[in-house]
């Protein structure tokens, strides 16, 4: 299966001893495909370059009565936000 894009990076902040927050724009599209913890995220930079990572934690902000929910989330702490600068995809890896 080919990875999902779930949302266009508009902002990275950083966590003491917790990791990488990515929080999404406001028409941010994480709350309409299910996402959780330990899942495979690719990162591609408006730079070209990619990599993978796994989601360490998922914050769902928002109210059930709003049409969109975004969902920051947390990545490993060897990521900073120096490493996702605004405008990255997040693209979620289907499991296998």
């Amino acid at each position: 299966m080919a990875p999902i894009l779930l949302f266009i990076v508009e902002d990275a902040f950083q966590i003491t001893n917790r990791g990488c927050v990515l929080a999404p724009g406001p028409s941010g599209e994480a709350g309409a495909q299910p996402i959780r913890i330990g899942d495979r995220l690719q990162l591609r930079k408006p730079d070209g370059q990619s990599f993978e990572t796994v989601i360490q934690g998922v914050e769902m902000l928002g109210s059930p009565r709003q049409k969109v929910i975004t969902a920051p989330i947390l990545l490993p702490r060897d990521i900073t936000k120096n490493d996702v600068p605004k405008g990255t995809e997040v693209w979620l890896i289907p499991r296998g």
